[in-house]
Parts: C-alpha cells; sequence; structure tokens
C-alpha cells in the first residue's frame, strides 16, 4: 500500500516552481504566498532555505544551476538571492514583470505591453531592450533551439512593427 510522504503543495503560490539541478543536488524554488520563497532538495523534500519577508510581492521565480534564485517583484524588478541573500537588483521595466528566464550570462524579461529586456547576469545592465508588436503574454527558450527565443501572442496588425521585430531578435542572440 502506498502512502504520501510529503507535500509541496501546501506551501506554495499559484506562482510556477522552478526546478534546477545544482551540482549533485536537485533543487525546488517555490514561492510561498507573496511574500516569501522556499529551496526544496528533492532527495527528500526537506527545506533547505527560507527567505526572511519580502515587503515586495513575488511575481514570478527562478533559479540557477549556479546556486542564484531569481524573483520578479510588482515594484517592476528582478532581484537575485545567493543563499537568501538580496545579490544584484535587475532594473529598467516601467510595467509589471509576467515572466523571465535565465540564459546563460543573461536575463530575459518580458513585461506587460510587450516590454523586454535581456540583462547582463554579472552586473545587471541592460544588454537590449525592445517593444515587441501586438500583444505577446508568453515566451521560451526550447533547448533545441541554441540561441532563440520563442514570443506567443497575438500578432501586430502593422507590418513594419513584425519586420523590425524581425531585424532585431537575431541581432540580440
Amino acid at each position: 500500500m502506498l502512502e504520501g510522504y510529503r507535500a509541496l503543495g501546501y506551501y506554495s503560490s499559484e506562482i510556477p516552481f522552478s526546478v534546477v539541478k545544482s551540482d549533485e543536488d536537485v533543487l525546488i524554488a517555490s514561492a510561498v504566498g507573496e511574500h516569501s520563497f522556499y529551496i526544496y532538495d528533492t532527495a527528500r523534500l526537506n527545506l533547505a532555505y527560507m527567505s526572511k519577508y519580502i515587503p515586495e510581492k513575488i511575481l514570478w521565480i527562478e533559479a540557477s544551476a549556479d546556486g542564484f534564485v531569481y524573483t520578479a517583484h510588482s515594484d517592476h524588478k528582478i532581484v537575485c538571492w545567493k543563499k537568501m541573500h538580496k545579490v544584484l537588483e535587475f532594473c529598467g521595466h516601467q510595467n509589471e514583470i509576467i515572466k523571465f528566464i535565465i540564459g546563460g550570462d543573461f536575463v530575459f524579461s518580458l513585461a506587460e505591453a510587450g516590454e523586454f529586456i535581456a540583462f547582463n547576469r554579472k552586473n545587471g545592465s541592460i544588454a537590449k531592450k525592445m517593444t515587441m508588436p501586438g500583444t505577446v503574454c508568453t515566451f521560451m527558450h526550447p533547448i533545441t533551439y541554441v540561441n532563440k527565443l520563442l514570443f506567443g501572442g497575438e500578432a501586430g496588425s502593422d507590418e513594419t512593427e513584425e519586420e523590425t521585430v524581425q531585424d532585431t531578435v537575431p541581432g540580440l542572440l
């Protein structure tokens, strides 16, 4: 007979969790409520780290293989954490952040109104900033697409805007 051992869902929010392999451990970063996050070790679902109270609302969370945790906040910033200590802030968005992903030396971030920014992970500077035409609501980096991002949403009605994005995005990556 099988019985439940531990449940992660009791201490999480509607924000998708992030799973990452760090050294020999597989870790889960999960937002808890709106103002804190937990890091779990998946070997036994033990709580490895617990953040302190964060005044800004957490909108998105990602973990990276080098041990950093990144959270997007309601004040239009992305914060980098190392063992629960704030290391770096990524500023530049004028709108609320929808989603971001970690890719190599960059943090790729999408905010409302199609505002897209590529931040340098090492120093927090803006590597590229642009506004996507139409209504872009999500994006992803498929593993098999080397140096490419796929954006999803409704296409813009102006052909000149679409040409501008096609010319700009390949130069970004």
